[in-house]
């Protein structure tokens, strides 16, 4: 009798260090010119996600990665992506969300100080 789980492909080895977790979080990428692209982390391990973005964007090559449902924020970098299907890996430490939101929106707030100023 043959083996189900044998459909005449290779079968993959497993690359990641750390097993993966399935979950379906809402997150957002939060990319270095200060767009905001809409995502679900599908599934997650230690050092990486799954994405899948909720509309057909290029994502850049480094972003922060946001789950404000868990406080959690991560700088991370693209692997691969195939449409809306996206896979990263973590390049930092995690830290807490709200502290990265209130560091882009302190950038922000020095961005227009410096265009003010130029246009003065």
């Amino acid at each position: 009798m043959s083996d189900p789980n044998t459909s005449g492909k290779p079968q993959l080895a497993e690359r990641r260090q750390f097993g993966r977790r399935r979950t379906c979080k809402p997150a957002q990428v939060l990319a270095p010119d200060g767009c905001v692209i809409g995502c679900t982390v599908v599934d997650i391990s230690d050092d990486g996600a799954k994405l899948l973005l909720q509309s057909l964007s290029e994502l850049p090559p480094d972003f922060d990665l946001c789950i404000d449902a868990d406080d959690f924020a991560v700088r991370c970098q693209v692997i691969y992506q195939h449409g809306i299907d996206a896979g990263v890996r973590f390049v930092s430490s995690p830290r807490r969300a709200s502290w990265a939101q209130s560091s882009r929106r302190e950038q922000a707030r020095q961005f227009v100080r410096r265009v003010v100023k130029r246009d003065e």
